[in-house]
């Protein structure tokens, strides 16, 4: 039976995001220093930190997407050691800084959820060769609608 709220024709179809393909131009990574230089940084925050542009979802971020990344990752971050260190709960920093990561792909389900696979170069060439179309094996031998041309020079 048809009818408001009834939704049993679109069951089983999903809504395909469409991205717009826009240019951009990756920005370098600044340092925790040039971002806030009145916050004393803890050594494992500033390695997290540097260790970022490593990431495949951190590559082509503008410099607008590394403040936002330093206020939502690197302060909460560094926020929950500097509490581990002193003995304090560290719970909500460390929540933040969480739920956080996961926005930017750092923890394994999120990047299965950006649909994002990990892989080695040998791993991507792989599927690369495995996705080219195959020729037909050679049918005994060369053509004969050819073998009558000749490669001259000039």
């Amino acid at each position: 039976m048809g009818g408001a709220g009834n939704n049993r024709s679109r069951r089983g179809k999903f809504e395909v995001a469409k991205a717009t393909p826009v240019v951009i131009e990756p920005a370098e990574q600044p340092s925790l220093e040039q971002i806030s230089p009145d916050v004393e940084w803890l050594p494992p925050t500033v390695e997290f930190w540097e260790s970022l542009p490593e990431h495949p979802t951190f590559q082509t971020m503008t410099s607008a997407q590394w403040y936002s990344a330093a206020l939502s990752l690197a302060v909460p971050y560094n926020e929950a050691l500097t509490k581990l260190l002193n003995g304090q709960p560290s719970t909500r920093a460390s929540e933040v800084y969480t739920s956080h990561a996961k926005d930017y792909g750092l923890t394994p389900k999120a990047m299965l959820g950006m649909n994002i696979e990990l892989l080695t170069a040998a791993e991507m060439q792989q599927r690369v060769d495995a996705s080219r179309p195959q020729l037909p094996p050679a049918l005994g031998s060369p053509s004969r609608t050819y073998d009558g041309l000749r490669l001259e020079g000039k």
